[in-house]
This record gives C-alpha cells, structure tokens and sequence, in this order.
C-alpha cells in the first residue's frame, strides 16, 4: 500500500486527493454506461449471507436483477441522479465522514484500484473501505465495518465486489411496468442524523453513502389486499410487521388500510426499526383495532349488548 503511493511519486504521477477522488467516483457512478455481476456477503452467520445481482446501467439509468438466490423479476432504479447531484451527495459524503486515500487497492475484476476509506464522524455510523477502479472511477468494491464495542477494532459485516465489469455503450433499459406513490415529502421521524432527502423515486434518504427508502403500493386487480412479504413477523406500535432480512437489502414492511409500506435499507434491522418505528402509526387498541376482523368485533358487540338486555329484562 505504502509502496505504491511511493513509487507513484518516483514515477512522477502522485496519488489523487482523497476528496476530489471521492467526488470522480460518485460522478461516475451516474455518468458511467457499464455492464456487470456484483457478489454481496453479509455476515453474522457460519457461512454468511450472499446474493449476485446482475447490473446494467445505461445514461443514467440503472436496472438491477438478482441472480442468485434468483429472483422473479428485475427490479429498476427509476430515477436519474445528474451531476449536480452526486456533487451534492459527496459533499454530504464529506460532513459525515473523513475520507482518506489508503494508496493501492486489490485488483477487482481485473482491474486496478485505489483504496478510500470513510471514516464515521458520528459514532453510531459504520467504517467504508471503499476500491475505486483508476481507470473509469467506479467503485468496484465495499468493505462495511463496525466497531461492536466502543474502542474494539472495526469487523466486517458487509462486503461487496464486482465479479466481473464491461464498460458498455448505452443501451435503452425497459421503464418500471408500476409507479409506486411515494410517501408524503420531509424527512420521516427517527431518521438517524446526518441524513437528507434525494431526488429519487420512490423517495431515497441519505447520510452520502449509507441509503434507506420508503415506498407503498396500493391494491391491483392480481392483489386486492396486498400481503405482507414471507418472514418473521413483529408488532411494532401495535401492529404487524414483517422482517426481511435480505442479504442485499434488509427491509420491514407493514400494511395501511389497502397499502403497503416497506422501508429498506443497507443498514441491519435495529436501524431500520428505529426508523419504523416513526413511520408505523400507532394502533388504536380496542373491538375494531386490527387484532381481530371487523365482522367478528361487532357480532361480539351485538351478543354482548343481547346478552345485557336479557338480564335487565329478567332483573328489572
């Protein structure tokens, strides 16, 4: 590491500045046109959790569909950030944490790198050592680290890496076959600090690198009442809540009426909780709470109120 930053300045080409190489990947992490496959591993058990997704991303626009476990359908990134906006998204970068230029990297996907590392400025953030390829910008692997105990060196729980990488022309992506309404503007209440809003749709919360997002469906003709997704369940502010502990995206998704929500984030599910939990509305306890069918609570109340008339009526 420390060698290649000294033979870059024996050879008269000195190493980026950590910043403006920040701000070079995440401008090309919406500018580049490339092709690839991206293996994720989450940590916490004996073998780990992983997942490949297949990537395309094309002026601007990026369409992810998941390889292996295999998923049904692809799923796209709808919205297109400009230049302005990753500008904005490494200067948030910048107020949340310290980056540092860690000399050579490992080669990912054949290809060369620099190693940049994130340092959180708050402590309840998580430690990125970020691979950023030297010749088109983009960021080719992430390494998420987190202090389990205050002072204890930093542990991988996250890792993520290209497989394999073409940089591609571009190529016209198919648009989302449903709109998803997006939830009322502002930020929504438990929001770790350091967090803003971006122009993405459905709406998209970050603090520069880490990213949640909140969306609802409404009923289809396939799906009058949307269900709530297979996983454990929890009662967060008195209602029902599936915990989704994906290996790419971590989600919680509860119902509303007709809808569903889902917030899902790169974060564990303790953060995502917290967040739901300023999300969740409390429920009403009661007959007509959502603890028992409407139909079954109010036969409940007209055997009561038959049962109390026939004893006033024999007990006058």
């Amino acid at each position: 590491m420390i060698g290649g930053l000294l033979l870059a300045l024996l050879l008269g080409a000195p190493p980026p500045d950590a910043e403006g190489l920040l701000t070079h990947a995440l401008r090309a992490s919406v500018e580049a046109n490339f092709r690839g496959l991206v293996t994720i591993v989450r940590s916490g058990s004996d073998d780990g959790q992983a997942a490949t997704l297949s990537v395309v991303q094309s002026n601007g626009r990026r369409w992810l569909a998941q390889v292996v476990p295999r998923a049904p359908a692809a799923a796209p990134v709808a919205a297109t950030l400009a230049r302005d906006d990753a500008d904005g998204l490494a200067a948030l970068v910048l107020s949340n944490y310290a980056v540092s230029l860690q000399g050579d990297g490992d080669s990912v996907a054949g290809r060369g790198t620099w190693r940049l590392s994130l340092a959180p400025r708050a402590a309840d953030k998580d430690l990125w050592e970020l691979a950023v390829d030297r010749a088109s910008g983009l960021i080719l692997a992430a390494d998420r680290l987190r202090r389990l105990e205050p002072f204890s060196p930093p542990v991988m729980v996250a890792h993520a890496a290209f497989e394999s990488l073409s940089m591609a022309d571009p190529t016209p992506l198919p648009d989302p076959s449903e709109a998803v309404a997006p939830p009322p503007d502002g930020l929504p209440p438990q929001l770790p600090l350091g967090y803003q809003r971006l122009p993405l749709d459905p709406p998209a919360y970050t603090d520069g690198w880490s990213v949640l997002t909140v969306s609802r469906d409404g009923p289809t003709a396939d799906e009058p009442l949307p269900a709530l997704p297979d996983g454990p369940r929890q009662r967060l502010n008195g209602r029902m809540v599936a915990l989704l502990d994906h290996p790419t995206a971590p989600a919680i998704a509860w119902r509303l009426g007709r809808e569903r929500w889902t917030l899902v984030g790169d974060q564990d599910l303790t953060v995502l909780r917290q967040v739901a939990s300023g999300l969740v509305p409390r429920q009403r306890l009661g007959l007509l709470s959502e603890r028992r069918p409407r139909g079954w609570a109010l036969l409940g109340l007209a055997a009561f109120c038959l049962i109390v008339a026939r004893v006033l009526h024999r007990h006058p």
